[in-house]
């Protein structure tokens, strides 16, 4: 099945989001001209302008990516609250989206790293000195 999602915005700035799922063949010649089509269109952020109206195309995240994403915004949203009330100094907290030479995730506080996770790791885990704090 195919899942992908249209944004349609218009020239006041008003955008209408619909998602779409398609059941086709495995090896179906249309099956492989929408594979084509979708990895086209999201590699290149299409977007067509039409009468001053716009259409971009993107594939859907899979429920395991959102779930990845969550995790990690929220672990980030976690070390802030906490830094915040403890610490009478303000420290940096950010996102890491990509680690350089590998494919985990951080969330760093001043370059420390006080969440990972991993590729195949859905929630994560926290390092030292916030192993108290839990995701779910």
């Amino acid at each position: 099945m195919y899942e992908y999602q249209i944004s349609v915005t218009t020239s006041r700035d008003h955008t209408m989001t619909k998602k779409y799922q398609r059941r086709l063949g495995w090896n179906s010649p249309a099956s492989k001209q929408l594979e084509v089509f979708l990895k086209a269109a999201t590699n290149d952020n299409a977007e067509i302008v039409v009468e001053g109206s716009s259409v971009k195309l993107k594939a859907a995240q899979s429920q395991i990516q959102k779930k990845r994403n969550y995790a990690l915004i929220r672990a980030c949203e976690l070390i802030t609250d906490l830094q915040k009330s403890t610490n009478g100094t303000k420290k940096t907290v950010q996102i890491e989206w990509k680690v350089a030479d590998t494919k985990d995730r951080h969330v760093t506080v001043d370059g420390v790293v006080g969440f990972c996770q991993t590729q195949n790791d859905s929630t994560g885990t926290f390092r030292a000195p916030f192993l108290d704090l839990n995701v779910e």
